[in-house]
């Protein structure tokens, strides 16, 4: 029955790439789950060296090698998660994000700018331990305050008092307010103010803070990228070591936005497994053609 194969097989497959970052001293990084991927294609670009022998007078070829394999992987994410960021933005780690306790702020002193388009940006005294500068403020309630100069407290706008309120909050979620210069304390450009309000307090040990270009090198680790067919039944996996480096990032509101991230293999000679290892974890090998299955090449 010529045409019919018993050792090959054909594939529709799906990614996943699962990256564990290199622990550094006490600190254990876990093992990420980069989320949805695009579908991702090792890369080769292997340097070939050539022998010729120039006998008879002809450059004739008699040998190859190689000098370096670089094998690659361009991996798209369309999980924008803080995880994924922290790696975007090159941090060292997610952290934190204050206030936890209860967020109120009394006396903060600011400055009120009062122009065409001139707003002030709320900033917090909640610090944590060895910060110094003050943080900008979101999520903010129960604005007030008093004018610095004459202690004359500060009239909010409610919405009927445009000839006595000295301020409104313009977003309460992004800390902004906006200062009138005709209120009841007339106050000028750049006056300082005191001001009150309280935050909305974060869970303790929230994960929301990334700090940008704080990683002191590139990001290597080991990486498991699984080649997954036929609804997961059959599935490889590429175990290696490498270098995860930002490619290029994508945030639109016209389609799903993407960050792409460039896989390198790292290699080490000296290891059982120069490159690591590529195996087939899911299903049955295939098996040798047998009896009458014909044409198998």
């Amino acid at each position: 029955m010529p045409g019919i194969v018993g050792f090959q097989e054909t594939w529709l497959v799906g990614s996943r790439l699962y990256f564990k970052r290199d622990d550094e001293g006490t600190t254990e990084y876990p093992t990420l789950d980069l989320g949805t991927i695009t579908q991702t294609t090792p890369n080769f670009e292997p340097t070939i060296i050539q022998a010729r022998d120039p006998d008879g007078g002809r450059l004739n070829l008699i040998d190859e090698g190689f000098t370096e394999i670089n094998e690659s992987y361009e991996v798209t994410c369309l999980n924008i998660n803080n995880e994924n960021l922290n790696i975007l933005f090159y941090g060292d780690e997610i952290h934190q994000l204050s206030p936890t306790g209860t967020g109120t702020n009394t006396n903060v002193r600011h400055r009120a700018s009062i122009g065409p388009g001139k707003l002030t940006k709320l900033f917090s005294s909640n610090l944590l331990s060895g910060e110094t500068e003050l943080k900008a403020a979101y999520n903010v309630s129960g604005v007030g305050g008093t004018k610095v100069s004459g202690g004359g407290t500060l009239v909010p706008y409610n919405g009927t008092n445009a000839s006595l309120a000295d301020f409104e909050v313009i977003s309460a979620e992004r800390g902004l307010v906006r200062f009138f210069s005709g209120g009841t304390n007339s106050l000028s450009d750049q006056d300082l103010v005191d001001l009150d309000f309280v935050e909305t307090a974060y869970s303790t040990g929230n994960t929301r803070l990334v700090k940008p270009q704080s990683a002191t090198k590139p990001l290597n680790g080991k990486a498991y990228i699984v080649f997954s067919r036929n609804n997961n039944t059959r599935q490889s996996v590429r175990e290696c070591d490498v270098s995860l480096q930002v490619n290029s990032a994508a945030f639109s509101i016209e389609d799903y936005s993407t960050v792409t991230f460039n896989v390198s293999v790292l290699t080490d000679i000296l290891a059982s497994d120069v490159a690591g290892r590529y195996i087939h974890i899911t299903g049955d090998e295939i098996s040798d053609p047998g009896p009458g299955q014909g044409n198998i090449g």
